[in-house]
């Protein structure tokens, strides 16, 4: 018994490690130095575990046999004490075992995803039916893959690649290898091809290669027992799980565009009635001429002219720019510009007001979605500014050859409930963060943080 409870121990001791520390850095193509440990132990506990099983594990069986000796042949016939370690059946087992590891988990995320599609949208809360319902769900395609398996591989032989459930095997390692494959063609290739030579790509594509070769040679050795190397059905291996990674890969990456060019169209109508309702609304509207206005009154016309042209412009970037996919990061600016020059008007910086500007003049005829930057700047006026307490914004814009930068701080007053934007508030930084998202998939990075007396807003975005 001491074999058998011993390597149960070591290999469930490895399985929970692959499912809770290792399968997600798999899937997410994430490499870092506590997925080489975890990989590393969850193999030792793997080879461990099968090394046990099989070599403290002796078995009896009764022979009838011949000895040769010197005066001739000697009949013998008895129990004989055998076992069933050998180094390519521990080196076998443990493949297989990988393969296992790889098909639950691979029927565990068909499961959360069956699960995910056929609950509702947003429960409501306290409700614990819909919650029995799930686990109901769960288990019963769980008990459902086991009886599929155990109807065709069961009674799993003591060595894995032995007799028919070698095949099984074999098929069930091809999949498990193309479903990795085509994770590492649709996340790290396919969306930077136009990039071929950057070192990033190169390093994917080595890994690909490397992944390929390797899973197809562990495959077709165990399959063979590593008695001999077949080259042919090596090439095979390695040609047919490289095909079907990059046609799956393919039809992902189609389903996934069109998916998304429906959203990107769903969000650009979206974002052009919230501009109207949040972004540019009439409250802004008419603080701005009410703010002329005053201006008018105080001094001269220059300043009065200036700020009506300044809003002018804003206005005809809404009409003609605002609904394009993309424009010159200039007319960005430009509509940066008026709008922090239409607000200072409005604002009286000699009262305890500091607000800063540096936005970097843009060059190369660099391209951006429209309206990106601006609910930044709007939020920071909205919320930094009282006429009550010292306040300051600090805005700042700067490019390099690949990234635009752009930071926005501001300080932090309490609201009042009665305040009509109150609940506007928040509308337009929603609506950004989901068109960056639509817009910039994996090609923008958003930080916020958030105190009692402060705000802070990084964006970082890869050009066009």
């Amino acid at each position: 018994m001491f074999p058998v409870i011993t390597a149960t121990v070591l290999l469930l001791g490895a399985w929970l490690i692959f499912h809770f520390y290792v399968y997600d850095r798999i899937k997410d193509m994430r490499i870092d130095s506590y997925g080489l440990v975890y990989t590393v132990t969850m193999l030792a506990l793997l080879f461990a575990g099968v090394f046990i099983f099989y070599a403290f594990r002796e078995y009896v069986r009764y022979s009838h046999g011949f000895s040769v000796q010197a005066h001739g042949l000697l009949r013998i016939d008895g129990f004989v004490v055998y076992s069933l370690y050998r180094k390519k059946t521990v080196l076998g087992d443990v493949i297989a075992l990988l393969v296992l590891f790889g098909v639950y988990e691979l029927l565990s995320q068909a499961c959360y995803l069956v699960i995910k599609k056929v609950q509702p949208a947003k429960a409501p809360a306290g409700d614990s039916e819909d919650g029995f319902n799930n686990a109901y769900l769960l288990l019963v395609l769980l008990l459902t893959a086991i009886g599929i398996f155990a109807t065709i591989g069961a009674p799993l032989p003591i060595a894995l690649w032995s007799h028919s459930s070698g095949t099984w095997f074999f098929w069930m390692g091809a999949a498990v290898l193309t479903v990795i494959l085509q994770s590492i063609l649709y996340t790290s290739l396919m969306p930077f091809a136009e990039r071929k030579q950057s070192p990033e790509w190169f390093g994917s594509f080595a890994g690909y290669v490397a992944i390929c070769l390797t899973g197809s040679l562990a495959l077709c050795g165990a399959a063979n027992k590593f008695a001999y190397l077949n080259g042919k059905m090596l090439i095979m291996s390695a040609v047919g799980v490289s095909v079907a990674s990059l046609v799956t890969a393919y039809l992902r990456q189609s389903m996934y565009a069109e998916n998304r060019s429906l959203a990107r169209k769903v969000s650009v109508k979206s974002a052009e009635l919230a501009s109207l309702r949040s972004q540019v609304n009439p409250h802004f509207l008419f603080n701005a001429l009410n703010s002329l206005y005053t201006a008018a009154l105080k001094e001269g016309s220059e300043r009065t002219a200036d700020g009506i042209q300044k809003l002018g412009d804003m206005m005809r970037f809404m009409l003609h720019e605002n609904n394009r996919d993309r424009i010159l990061l200039e007319k960005e600016t430009e509509y940066l510009h008026n709008y922090i020059q239409i607000q200072r008007i409005r604002i009286d910086e000699s009262q305890g007001i500091n607000i800063q500007v540096n936005i970097q003049p843009p060059v190369n005829n660099l391209h951006i979605a429209p309206m990106m930057l601006i609910p930044f700047v709007e939020n920071a006026f909205k919320h930094g500014i009282s006429h009550l307490r010292p306040s300051w914004i600090m805005i700042n814009l700067s490019f390099d050859d690949t990234k635009l930068y752009f930071r926005v701080q501001n300080s932090v007053h309490p609201r009042h409930e009665a305040d009509p934007e109150e609940e506007h508030s928040g509308v337009g930084l929603e609506n950004v963060k989901k068109r960056l998202e639509l817009i910039y998939p994996g090609r923008h990075q958003l930080e916020i943080q958030e105190t009692a007396h402060d705000y802070f807003v990084s964006l970082t975005l890869m050009y066009w």
